[in-house]
């Protein structure tokens, strides 16, 4: 669930943030589940998750499910530390 959060914030798409259920199902579509089986991971109708699909793609502005998946596998890389 973290990993969502630092997502949202590393594109700068915080501002609307992702509730607690919406992270663990971007999660699960990062892994490359489907709304179904994202329903019996988390004892959800399968409706459920596609309302909460919907959701997370306006929130994080995505157009499909494989944007999503981009997102959260987005690494920042910290700058090097400079050299003496």
């Amino acid at each position: 669930m973290e990993l969502a959060a630092n997502v949202a914030a590393n594109t700068m798409l915080a501002a609307e943030v992702l509730n607690e259920k919406e992270e663990k199902v971007l999660e699960l579509i990062a892994e490359g589940m489907s709304n179904r089986q994202i329903g019996s991971a988390l004892f959800l109708a399968e409706g459920t998750v596609k309302n909460y699909v919907s959701r997370i793609m306006d929130k994080l502005h995505a157009n499909t499910r494989t944007e999503l998946a981009m997102k959260m596998t987005k690494v920042t890389i910290p700058p090097a530390p400079k050299l003496p």
